[in-house]
């Protein structure tokens, strides 16, 4: 686990704006969390729901299995990541969703899929 927050810690303090990021299972259960999380168990059944939601909606539309969503809102953003077969990432903060981003957050993904393989 501690491969795990530490790529999240590194990610954290590389991304401009990131002000958290909640490791869930697609259970809605945290795993891990960083930052600025005042409820990473609300956060990590948000999580579940949102992608959840996604995926229903990519099947009745033919879409194709959902990788990430974002939710704009007001204060900031929420940008949702799926880690493997197992893991929603969720970061939040007062983020730009570019290209750049999401290269970064795959990185990630990657890493955690990596460390989650050894845990």
């Amino acid at each position: 686990m501690s491969s795990v927050v530490d790529a999240m810690r590194r990610f954290i303090s590389t991304s401009p704006g990131v002000r958290g990021v909640v490791l869930a299972t697609w259970d809605g259960l945290e795993y891990a969390s960083v930052g600025e999380v005042a409820d990473a168990p609300s956060i990590s059944a948000a999580s579940s729901v949102v992608l959840s939601t996604a995926r229903r909606a990519s099947e009745i539309t033919g879409a194709g299995e959902p990788i990430d969503a974002a939710v704009f809102c007001e204060g900031g953003t929420l940008y949702f990541r799926v880690v493997g077969d197992e893991f929603i990432l969720c970061i939040f903060g007062d983020i730009v969703v570019s290209d750049v981003f999401r290269a970064e957050v795959r990185l990630l993904a990657r890493r955690l899929e990596r460390a989650l393989g050894k845990s």
